[in-house]
């Protein structure tokens, strides 16, 4: 698979970095639709604790976060055009924090094989909380984002002092650019 992101031939990609993705303006848009949220979620509890890791998760749908999807696709070498966003979710992570190494796997009736993960907040607010994937560590700065396909083993180490935002979109590969 060949495809063409943010100005660089990619081959066979199954994790990319992709730095300044947002600007700090976008990244505080999507703090404050997570800060302004009501707790419904399709009459279920919006906000709730994962079972895979230590950590606080909160969906949102496409109408109240496709505003930052839209702005990825303002870019014409942007990975976003690839996919099609499912799921947007916005992680916190506090002291004690952390999501243990694991391997997402797609099911024969996933809609989603592959995940954004956007650092919402300035690094220097927090402690740890550092992405891992294949056993490296990626220290992302807000606005950079680590795009990754299922499979591949991922996890957050432990954050020990402050708060860690970043948002996670699940997204399903719509097309191939050859």
């Amino acid at each position: 698979m060949i495809y063409k992101s943010r100005g660089f031939l990619k081959l066979n990609i199954s994790m990319e970095l992709l730095p300044n993705l947002a600007s700090a303006e976008l990244t505080q848009e999507i703090y404050d639709v997570y800060r302004k949220s009501d707790n419904n979620f399709f009459g279920h509890d919006r906000h709730w604790p994962s079972d895979l890791g230590h950590f606080l998760l909160s969906s949102f749908t496409i109408d109240e976060m496709g505003f930052v999807y839209n702005k990825f696709l303002e870019d014409s070498y942007s990975f976003a055009g690839k996919y099609e966003p499912i799921l947007f979710r916005v992680l916190k992570y506090t002291p004690g924090c952390f999501i243990e190494s694991h391997i997402d796997r797609a099911s024969v009736n996933d809609e989603t094989d592959h995940s954004l993960v956007l650092q919402l907040n300035p690094t220097d607010e927090f402690k740890g909380g550092i992405p891992t994937i294949e056993n490296k560590e990626y220290r992302i700065q807000q606005g950079d984002a680590l795009l990754y396909k299922y499979g591949e083993e991922h996890g957050v180490t432990e954050v020990t002092d402050g708060v860690r935002y970043v948002l996670n979109i699940r997204l399903s590969i719509n097309q191939v650019v050859l």
